[in-house]
């Protein structure tokens, strides 16, 4: 299997070097790189990454510094495949996670320090609207672990959870006679 000028393969890490498929891609410092990966021309990866075996990263695609790309992930380059239309180029941002066999389609961002979980099929960018290095919580609403910024006010004290849809009322009552005035309290209605 080929290795085919490659930017930076002197300072990173292949495991199976006979294993892999990398053709005029550029590779950053210290990146890692399993078995069975196909990486196609005009890739560029940042450095400290890891690309675990099996992974298919087509031509258009951009990855940052510290990127892991699950085992299995397949990155989509042509939207329309028969068409000979242009590629898509999709971009991974510093710090993402891919989960293993997750399907990222093409003209895709995906954002800074997002988290793509297992089997996941991306069709709409994922984390470019939220903050760098956002504080995951537990919902009050539907116990789901998510970002703060899921819950949405609506009228007259009413929240509704995003995610679950949920509707809810602050209940001002309990929070005013509570030992604990920085602890807001629920009423499910």
């Amino acid at each position: 299997m080929p290795i085919v000028n490659v930017k930076g393969i002197e300072n990173c890490i292949i495991y199976h070097p006979e294993l892999v498929n990398l053709y005029e891609c550029e590779i950053g410092a210290l990146t890692k790189i399993g078995a069975f990966v196909e990486i196609g021309k005009d890739v560029v990866i940042g450095r400290q990454c890891k690309i675990e075996s099996h992974a298919f990263i087509p031509e258009g695609v951009r990855i940052g510094n510290f990127v892991f790309v699950g085992p299995g992930v397949i990155f989509c380059n042509v939207k329309y495949p028969m068409t000979g239309e242009n590629y898509h180029f999709t971009t991974v941002r510093d710090g993402a996670v891919i989960g293993a066999g997750a399907v990222i389609l093409p003209g895709l961002i995906i954002g800074e320090k997002s988290i793509i979980g297992a089997g996941s099929v991306v069709t709409k960018n994922v984390g470019i609207m939220k903050p760098p290095k956002t504080i995951m919580r537990l919902c009050v609403f539907c116990r789901f672990k998510t970002m703060h910024t899921h819950v949405k006010y609506i009228f007259n004290e009413w929240y509704e959870c995003l995610i679950c849809g949920t509707k809810s009322k602050v209940n001002h009552e309990k929070t005013k006679n509570s030992n604990n005035r920085r602890r807001k309290q629920f009423s499910f209605h």
